[in-house]
């Protein structure tokens, strides 16, 4: 028997979960595959999003779902943990996650957050996920807490601190002295002379020491809370200011970096924290951050001030941590009062708390610029010009260290209420809060500054609901007049004692739909105002119970299918126990569509069900069953090749502009599909058929089994005896069920003499590795059945020739239906697989491929993204843009094709921020996008010797303070693996005025005769070309003749003998941009 890496024939890697058709601007659309927690990795190419399982993995249901612009992939195996609240969704929104910068391009951990308890921060190695997934999700799963995702967290005053009237506390001698106040940000410009900082900490991964500031947000943050310039003087300028770095050089950090800092600031005795940031995420304020902000309150007392946000295109735009109950959360307004365009809106998601608290200046702030920092907002060298609720939080956290100073016993929810009950009314309270922060100094204080009533139920009651409000007095005696706008105050008159404390209730009568708000005022007796409680209510519209039941085929409960429940406007994602699930919505007409994966016990799909039901008329309670029994078989038949077997297959539904829901399975999973009154809902499915690597069969029976990850592969055909004990299994087929040690299951089966080994592919460990015998995974059935059977015959084969993807989409889904397709009906494409030096194996579109290898692939007409990867875990992919295909026509296409090599850098600028994005090795012949994995490696701008900064990851680039004009940029990657055996070091720089100038290699094929000529052209005209080869991985060089020829340039070769020929390749533009790029082992040389 021969060892090879092997390919599992059977496998579902790769698979697509789209459909062809796409919008034309998605040609452009630039891969991110990103691993998730389960191990499984996720490629998207605009709407074409491709699985590869993690080993072990292969018969795992993927479910993708789109809602508005965001992808999520979630394994069928995650839903029981995310229904039972262990698992945050972000986790599978592989959007999210590549614009967090977590796909796999720009690291290789998946930082992770767990609640419950202790709150720990951890990373997990993308490379061992799937064992850590395991640990979460099998037998011995522990159950406490829940893991998150360690979200990324972004940043979110002469003219400004008067509206607050802190000049006023000022003249009574209240400047902030004795108060600690903590500003978690960017860092500060700790030499800035108008800051003096106290006690400071870093708290990203540059480490404790590093709290510069080197974006500019902290140091401008820092200044308007505790500045003590003589113009721009902060709020609070006698303040001690404590600093804590918590997001990095680019204004984003880790919530896990955040909370650390919050704990050090308030266990440190900050009794105000400052957090001009915040994550866009709707959240009902019970997410890390928030659940942070609350429990720190509670154990310290701190007040902290936060950010609203700057996502205010409408309401429910509050974000975290600004949802925490016990933050005092701050929105933005203009010099005139007027709201800022930008800042969030309540009210709170989930409850309809109120939300934001209150307002302070945010627009046009002038504060403190950090050295280097904010040069296209710079009013002068120590100062800048920023907007956002980030710049109106600090002069809330500065009046509130003016009031801490004022009454030191106070706590975060006396600061918060006073804050609240003096604020100047704005507009309304779901924008504004309590209003416009004003400092001031009063003895009646009351217990909150909002009351909110949440959200009535319909229909409404017509019976008040009461809340109680306490008014305490540090002075004397006194009668307060109560009155309120929204509802009922009793007693109108309340007595305060001196030193004492009253209550009095505040009622609000529900009797329509809508959303009300209000205060309740109190007047002292001289006629001046007292606290003031903002006050907001949401009553439900016009509601009916909905209740989704689902059951399998035979009858039996249904659980966690994966439906979208829309009325056209509205979209749920309901999530659907075996007692169904109840949902209250509002009178209309609904349409709810879906997947319904039909499960084992041990959550092992065996089939799945397309349903669509439209009609649902919605005038009073309503009960809707989806019934399983009505789905018939919808099956694809192929035609041309009597091998072919399907890999793997996909159905799913959408309704366009509302999202979709896609299920896909391995090779024998049947589908179903059933819809009634629902042809406005779209259908699709996918196929994906090859020769198998292996085929088994015992007379008319053939057995779904496929090699393991890693497996010797039988090399030519056998018949083998089948035994089900390892006693028993000497020069037999062996079945056996993993016990939670397969490796040792494998020893112990070698050891006895078996010929080979099957598990079922259930539930089980990345069996296969390095065992000298071949190790097969099967179904469930299948597995079962090969139990019964004294024999089975084995075909071995390589690689598949040819292979097939079909996908259908139409309206409606069919009750019922059978694709068949010829060859005929397709478009077919020769496919030339080129070798990346070394013979390696992988996938390419869902099918197991040697490279190098020839094959014809057959697409249904319309337009594909395609991808390929070396290695069976599907590092360095290559993704192809869009192509469109033609019924009868044929295409010819060569994956890999040497040299590897960047192609034209693309830098995009924003003021003087740059951003630059390379494709390390891209295949410049070729429109094929290279994955950017590496070694190591670097990114460097720069002008005149003057660097603006230097990225560890040779692919992307962030560089600030960029004025215009002429830029060198220099990459460096080196990528020594295994199945990598050219282009092992990489090293360019260009320089050039707008554009950089690329090289694009004309190589024959990857490995050449050594007097084989080649070509170099370019992505616009050069004026003089130089090229060099070297036979020794670049220690010395040989000047090759290079001629015009065209638009291309003809090199001739040195012919020295060698294996691998380098390449280095100088050139100039007729305007002076210049590239100059060296390719270790560029080609190989025979």
């Amino acid at each position: 028997m021969g060892k090879l890496n092997s390919l599992l024939s059977a496998a579902i890697a790769a698979s697509v979960l789209a459909a062809p058709g796409a919008d034309a601007a998605e040609k452009a659309a630039t891969p991110a595959t990103v691993t998730l927690i389960s191990g499984d990795r996720v490629t998207v190419v605009g709407s074409s999003v491709s699985v590869t399982p993690a080993p072990g993995r292969e018969r795992v249901l993927f479910h993708r779902r789109t809602e508005r612009d965001h992808v999520r992939v979630v394994p069928d195996d995650a839903l029981p943990l995310l229904a039972a609240g262990r698992l945050d969704e972000q986790l599978f929104d592989v959007t999210a996650l590549v614009e967090q910068g977590y796909d796999d391009a720009h690291t290789a951990e998946l930082p992770l957050l767990r609640t419950g308890g202790v709150r720990t921060a951890s990373e997990v190695s993308k490379k061992d996920a799937a064992t850590f997934w395991r640990s979460l999700s099998g037998p011995q799963a522990s159950t406490a807490g829940k893991i998150w995702l360690d979200a990324r967290v972004k940043i979110a005053l002469d003219q400004s601190v008067p509206m607050t009237n802190a000049p006023a506390a000022w003249e009574q001698g209240v400047r902030g002295e004795g108060v600690k106040v903590a500003v978690l940000d960017t860092g500060v410009d700790a030499k800035h002379p108008e800051l003096a900082v106290a006690e400071s900490r870093g708290f990203t991964d540059a480490g404790e020491s590093d709290v510069q500031d080197r974006q500019g947000h902290g140091t401008h943050v820092a200044s308007t809370v505790a500045g003590r310039g003589a113009k721009n003087t902060g709020v609070a300028p006698a303040a001690s200011l404590m600093v804590g770095k918590v997001l990095d050089d680019r204004g984003y950090g880790q919530t896990s970096w955040i909370i650390a800092g919050m704990e050090w600031a308030a266990r440190s005795g900050a009794r105000v924290v400052n957090m001009s940031l915040g994550a866009d995420m709707r959240t009902d304020g019970t997410d890390p951050l928030s659940q942070a902000v609350n429990d720190l309150t509670a154990e310290t007392g701190a007040l902290f001030v936060v950010a609203a946000g700057n996502n205010g295109w409408g309401p429910y735009t509050i974000g975290s941590p600004g949802s925490a109950t016990s933050a005092l959360t701050v929105g933005s307004v203009e010099k005139n009062g007027a709201l800022s365009g930008f800042s969030a809106k309540g009210p709170r998601f989930g409850d309809d708390a109120v939300k934001p608290d209150i307002t302070a200046p945010g627009g046009a702030i002038v504060a403190a610029r950090a050295e280097g920092t904010l040069a296209d907002v710079a009013v002068d060298d120590l100062h800048a010009r920023l907007s956002g609720t980030s710049m109106a939080t600090p002069h809330v956290a500065g009046a509130a260290a003016l009031l801490a100073q004022r009454n030191p016993a106070w706590k975060a929810n006396e600061l918060k209420a006073a804050l609240m009950g003096s604020a100047k009314p704005g507009g309304s309270v779901y924008e504004h809060g309590a209003g416009l922060v004003q400092v001031e100094f009063s003895p009646v204080l009351t217990s909150v500054g909002s009351v909110s009533f949440g959200k009535l139920p319909y229909p409404p009651s017509g019976k008040p609901v009461t809340r109680e409000v306490t008014y305490a007095n540090t002075g004397p005696a006194v009668s307060l007049r109560l009155s309120t706008d929204m509802g009922a105050v009793t007693p109108p008159v309340l007595e305060v004692p001196a030193g004492g404390s009253a209550t009095a209730s505040v009622s609000f009568t529900p009797t329509a739909p809508g959303r009300f708000e209000g205060a309740l005022t109190s007047a002292l007796p001289d006629g001046s105002a007292g606290p003031r409680v903002v006050l907001g209510a949401t009553q439900s519209p016009e509601e009916y119970d909905l209740t989704l039941k689902t059951l399998r085929r035979d009858g039996k409960p249904a659980s966690l299918p994966n439906l979208i429940l829309t009325d056209g406007e509205r979209v749920d994602w309901p999530v659907v126990g075996e007692q169904g699930v109840t949902l209250r919505v509002r009178p209309g007409t609904y349409t709810v569509f879906g997947t319904q994966p039909e499960r084992t016990p041990e959550f092992v799909a065996e089939s799945v069900i397309t349903f669509a039901r439209g009609g649902i008329d919605v005038h009073a309670d309503t009960t809707v069953v989806i019934d399983g029994a009505d789905s018939k078989p919808v099956d694809v038949a192929l035609s041309g090749e009597s091998l072919a077997r399907v890999l793997s297959r996909s159905d799913g539904a959408e309704l366009p502009g509302r999202g979709g829901i896609a299920s896909q399975g391995p090779r024998d999973m049947p589908f179903y599909g059933m819809s009634r009154d629902a042809g406005h809902v779209e259908y699709r499915t996918s196929t994906i058929a090859a020769r198998p690597q292996v085929l088994l069969s015992a007379g008319d029976f053939e057995p779904v089994v496929g090699y393991g990850y890693f497996s010797t592969h039988f090399t030519k055909d056998v018949t083998l005896p089948v035994a089900t004990t390892t006693a028993d299994s000497k020069g037999k087929l062996l079945l056996l069920r993993d016990n939670g040690n397969s490796q040792e299951q494998i020893r112990e089966a070698v050891a006895a003499g078996a010929v080979a080994v099957v598990f079922p592919t259930g539930r089980f460990g990345a069996w296969g590795l390095d065992a000298p015998i071949p190790v097969l995974g099967a179904s469930e059935s299948s597995f079962v059945r090969l139990g019964t059977v004294p024999a089975v015959s084995v075909r071995a084969f390589g690689t598949s020739p040819y292979s097939y993807h079909v996908q259908f989409t139409e309206k409606g889904v069919p009750n019922g239906k059978k694709y068949s397709v010829s060859q005929r009906d397709l478009a077919r494409v020769d496919v030339t697989y080129r070798s990346p030096g070394v013979t390696s194996t992988g996938f390419s579109n869902g099918v197991p491929t040697t490279f190098p290898q020839q094959r014809t692939e057959y697409y249904t007409p319309g337009k594909w993204h395609r991808q390929t990867s070396f290695t069976e875990s599907s590092w360095a992919p290559q993704v192809s843009p869009e192509y469109a295909f033609e019924r009868g026509k044929s295409y010819r296409h060569t994956w890999f094709p040497a040299v590897f090599a960047p192609n034209e850098p693309q830098l995009f600028r924003e003021g003087n921020v740059v951003r630059v994005g390379v494709d390390v090795f891209s295949t410049t012949t070729s429109t094929d996008f290279g994955d950017p994995e590496v070694d190591r490696g670097s990114l460097t701008l720069s002008r005149d010797g003057q660097v603006f900064g230097t990225s560890r990851m040779p692919s992307f680039g962030y560089f600030e303070n960029v004025p215009p004009g002429p830029l060198k940029l220099e990459m460096t990657a080196s990528r020594t693996q295994p199945w990598w055996g050219l282009s092992t070091r990489i090293d360019s720089a260009w320089t050039f005025r707008t554009t950089p100038l690329a090289v694009k290699y004309g190589v024959p094929d990857n490995t050449m005769d050594r007097h084989r000529t080649f070509t170099v052209s370019f992505t616009r005209p050069a004026k003089t070309v130089r090229v060099w080869s070297s036979v020794d991985d670049g220690r010395t060089w040989t000047a090759l003749q290079v001629h015009k020829a065209g638009a291309n340039w003809l090199v001739l070769p040195s012919g020295a003998r060698g294996a691998h020929v380098s390449l280095r390749v100088a050139a100039t533009a007729p305007n002076g941009d210049t590239v100059d790029q060296t390719v270790v082992r560029a080609y190989a040389q025979r």
